[in-house]
């Protein structure tokens, strides 16, 4: 896709775009290179895979302080979110 100089495409947003976004929205998103992606629902066998994920780093890193949130959390790394 070619843009004028200048000019982002239609698709892409600022990153407090994308967190007011998140604020007002039942649905979660991801925002990746300016893109708001819509998350899928999990299935059973990403369930069961994060939960098996979590419980092992929970092994792992409880006695270091840390803490484990399988679900429910937003990344955010270099204000890309996931």
């Amino acid at each position: 896709m070619s843009t004028a100089a200048g000019h982002l495409p239609e698709d892409h947003h600022t990153f407090d775009d994308y967190l007011a976004l998140e604020e007002r929205s039942e649905l979660r998103h991801e925002f990746v290179a300016g893109r708001v992606v819509l998350m899928s629902g999990g299935t059973r066998a990403h369930d069961q895979a994060a939960s098996y994920v979590a419980q092992r780093l929970n092994d792992a890193y409880d006695k270091q302080g840390c803490v484990v949130f399988p679900h429910n959390r937003t990344l955010v790394v270099d204000r890309t979110a996931y």
